[in-house]
């Protein structure tokens, strides 16, 4: 039984190292264009020392801008439907903290440090 999986430890190798390639080409790690709101590319300094901004930081002030413009209409507020709903909340009790030290012994007094 050893002998046999010494003999497809390599072909396990193999196909372990298969599978991770295909799930991380899957997830997009091999793409090659990268993530620009993670790198610090999005804004880049001009010759004049003023910072331009990139394309994905402009596309998101303007949907910032557009965001910002939406506005309320006043009858929604005072229509009976909305002004019928119900917070149906509920409060969280407070429970009592375990003891201080869970792992102590259960006879053992411990000084708490809270």
């Amino acid at each position: 039984m050893i002998e046999k999986l010494k003999a497809h430890k390599i072909l396990v190798g193999v196909i372990l190292v298969v599978v991770i390639a295909g799930l991380w080409f899957s997830l997009g790690g091999g793409r090659g264009e990268s993530n620009a709101l993670l790198g610090s590319s999005s804004v880049q300094a001009s010759a004049s020392g003023n910072a331009t901004v990139a394309g994905v930081d402009r596309e998101l002030q303007e949907t910032l801008e557009k965001v910002r413009s939406i506005q309320l209409a006043d009858p929604i507020l005072v229509d009976p439907v909305f002004m019928s709903l119900q917070d149906i909340g509920q409060q969280i009790v407070p429970e009592p903290f375990g003891r201080p030290n869970p792992f102590a012994p259960l006879g053992a007094q411990t000084q708490s440090t809270r």
